[in-house]
């Protein structure tokens, strides 16, 4: 969700809500950015939220609950998971 070009960053700006219009449009359910609210998921990041990482489900799938597991000992990413029911 970084502004970038060709791997050129354009701005600090995060585009994680365009990024995912595409998702929603196609019928994706987010666990991030989504019902269950926005989880930083890089450990260092210079732009605020950073809502790397993601689980999308559609179809038979809905996330019941979603959260991310931070560590003191983490340097990259923290992981996210989700509750998932399969009907």
């Amino acid at each position: 969700p970084e502004d970038c070009t060709d791997g050129n960053k354009n701005s600090h700006l995060c585009t994680f809500k365009e990024d995912l219009v595409a998702f929603r449009e196609a019928g994706f359910a987010l666990a991030n950015a989504g019902d269950f609210g926005i989880f930083n998921t890089l450990v260092h990041c210079d732009m605020d939220p950073c809502p790397f990482d993601n689980i999308a489900v559609r179809g038979n799938i809905t996330i019941e609950n979603a959260s991310i597991i931070k560590k003191p000992w983490m340097n990259d990413h923290y992981p996210i998971y989700a509750d998932i029911i399969i009907d």
